[in-house]
């Protein structure tokens, strides 16, 4: 074979591997096309591998990169916007007088006085709890301490908490504990517990779990209610892919659902006091609000199916809470004014009128400061947040992305503000509830005087 027809042999395997190369990646991006718009599979699939290819690599690399908290633990620090921590405004007249509960970034809550000094802090780390956790399936072994934390803690009067943890694995729910004022276990339970509970009369606890479904054509993250007896055993399960499927509101379920399709986020039970003013609901019904579908959903407390929905408010919702009037308050963390995002906003509903009766917004924030609104301190959390209707009328607000707890009257004036000491300067921690208690309400601190000394700006 001549020297000229080896080169041109050469030249055709290379032209056709060429052509074979564009070809193939023609046909592929055709058909990834086609499964994006359509979500035929392998969609899903690829979903998920990249998914986990991302939070397993992406993860270990921003955390050789980036030295700033905000970079290298996106969604629990934030870049630091608060020049000042603690206490900043306290008009004590005009308050809700008490001790603030929260929770922050870490496997930590913290019980504050209306000055900003901590009172009683509880901390149990997921390591001690399941040393070798195989409920949950982390990409990176062991998954650092410092993103696993507590999304939600319920404090009883004597002092025990029960606390869910979260972290960084998928699903994100790590388990549930209860532990005493001395943060000794009492009880753990390994559900795949996730971001809020609430407590029966009768004591039972209601908590939200997920799990993946397997049976499913396409893997998708089934959310839950399971119902723990007072010592933390499983009485039931409640799926809530059935309880919306079965029901009227089942356009609800997207056709093909995927992934964390629903991200319920909230649960409420309907006491007997606030159900007088639902003419429609009984006492004992489910509130629940998902960011998935960004609505809210109502569950029959006695058949679990969904009886009432409420959809179209918000794009990003979080923390739908009953009013003592008819009315639903719930955490927009995307308001848009002309087109645009500006900010946050705590929006009541009222249900007999089915209308938008009060909101507070950023721009309230400001005190109707428009030309302020570039500056950093704004009322904004793209994640997370929540309020608690106070006895007085004011609002407990979390803003949870810039690390602030701040309280407001009816007429939308901060009369107390506070800003995690979580902070290095550059980042934040995030604080992603919090519940105010009144100053007689903790029997477990009587007798124990008030830890805290004085300090903040007292207005």
């Amino acid at each position: 074979m001549t020297g000229l027809k080896w080169l041109k042999i050469k030249w055709d395997a290379l032209l056709f591997c060429v052509c074979f190369f564009f070809l193939s990646m023609i046909i592929v991006f055709g058909y990834g096309f086609y499964t994006a718009k359509s979500n035929a599979p392998p969609y899903h699939t690829i979903c998920e591998t990249s998914n986990a290819v991302i939070k397993k690599y992406g993860l270990q690399l921003a955390q050789l990169i980036y030295k700033e908290k905000h970079k290298k633990y996106p969604y629990l620090w934030y870049p630091a916007t608060e020049t000042q921590s603690g206490v900043s405004i306290y008009k004590k007249k005009k308050t809700y007088n008490g001790y603030t509960f929260f929770s922050d970034c870490t496997s930590s809550a913290y019980l504050i006085n209306m000055q900003g000094d901590i009172v009683h802090k509880w901390h149990k780390s997921f390591y001690d709890v399941w040393p070798e956790p195989a409920h949950v399936k982390p990409y990176v072994k062991p998954l650092p301490e410092d993103l696993i934390f507590w999304h939600k803690a319920h404090l009883f009067p004597n002092g025990d908490v029960i606390a869910i943890y979260e972290g960084a694995f998928s699903p994100y729910g790590a388990g549930i504990i209860k532990i005493d004022k001395s943060s000794n276990l009492i009880w753990k339970n390994a559900v795949n517990a996730h971001h809020d509970l609430d407590i029966a009369k009768d004591g039972r606890i209601f908590v939200l779990t997920h799990k993946y479904n397997k049976k499913a054509k396409v893997d998708r993250i089934d959310d839950y209610i399971t119902i723990l007896s007072l010592d933390g055993d499983v009485l039931d399960n409640i799926s809530l892919y059935d309880a919306i499927k079965e029901s009227y509101y089942k356009y609800l379920i997207p056709a093909h659902p995927f992934g964390d399709y629903l991200h319920t986020n909230n649960i409420e039970l309907l006491t007997k006091d606030k159900a007088n003013g639902f003419d429609f609901l009984n006492a004992g019904d489910i509130l629940l609000s998902h960011l998935g579908i960004g609505g809210i959903t109502v569950l029959d407390g006695k058949t679990f199916k969904v009886k009432w929905a409420l959809t179209g408010l918000s794009e990003i919702l979080h923390d739908a809470d009953f009013l003592n009037d008819g009315r639903l308050v719930f955490f927009n963390n995307l308001m848009s004014h002309q087109g645009r995002p500006v900010g946050s906003e705590i929006v009541e509903w009222d249900t007999a009128m089915r209308k938008v009766v009060w909101t507070f917004t950023s721009f309230d924030y400001l005190n109707g400061n428009f030309h302020n609104y570039f500056d950093n301190d704004i009322f904004s959390s793209m994640i997370y947040g929540s309020q608690q209707k106070l006895p007085n009328a004011n609002y407990l607000v979390t803003e949870s992305a810039g690390g602030t707890l701040f309280e407001i009257t009816p007429e939308k004036e901060v009369v107390w503000k506070y800003v995690t000491t979580n902070s290095d300067g550059k980042s934040i921690s995030s604080l992603h509830w919090a519940q105010r208690y009144a100053e007689d309400a903790l029997s477990f601190l009587r007798g124990n005087g008030d830890l805290g000394k004085e300090s903040g700006k007292i207005i």
